[in-house]
């Protein structure tokens, strides 16, 4: 196992599908460590919590342990525990909306300049290395980040 400062994120899902079930959206998707698939998941979306179908038992006990390390959140009042439930949706939603900006990607270059929230892309009508130039020129050192170079996510 690869070693990472933080242990979440030799974690990734792939294969992620997505539907509508009796309480909202829910998916299916392969959770993976270190790029080597470790578990099925399922949300079937009926209000309860996602269905691991481990590869081999030790796998999803060592996420669990990982979880529990993490401090719980305060949320109005109330302490919510880290859980790999907790942690699985963070990557879905992380992986939807990465398919979401690479889509967008195609037609228009994204970006940010310092200041502007790191969840937040502003876009230009046009793609490609004068997109970038232009971008560099026009924002100097503003330029935080164009999307699919160096820093973006």
């Amino acid at each position: 196992m690869t070693q990472h400062p933080n242990p979440l994120a030799s974690y990734s899902v792939r294969n992620v599908k997505t539907f509508i079930g009796m309480e909202g959206p829910g998916f299916n998707a392969t959770l993976c460590r270190d790029g080597k698939p470790v578990a099925f998941v399922i949300d079937d979306a009926n209000g309860g919590c996602f269905h691991f179908q481990w590869t081999s038992p030790p796998e999803g006990t060592a996420l669990e342990a990982i979880c529990k390390q993490i401090p719980p959140t305060d949320f109005e009042g109330l302490s919510i525990a880290y859980s790999p439930d907790r942690f699985l949706s963070q990557l879905v939603d992380d992986y939807e909306n990465d398919k979401r900006l690479r889509r967008i990607a195609k037609k228009k270059t994204l970006f940010r300049i310092k200041g502007d929230d790191p969840d937040e892309w502003r876009t230009l009508n046009v793609v490609g290395e004068k997109a970038t130039q232009y971008l560099a020129k026009k924002y100097g050192e503003q330029l935080e980040a164009v999307y699919g170079q160096g820093a973006a996510p």
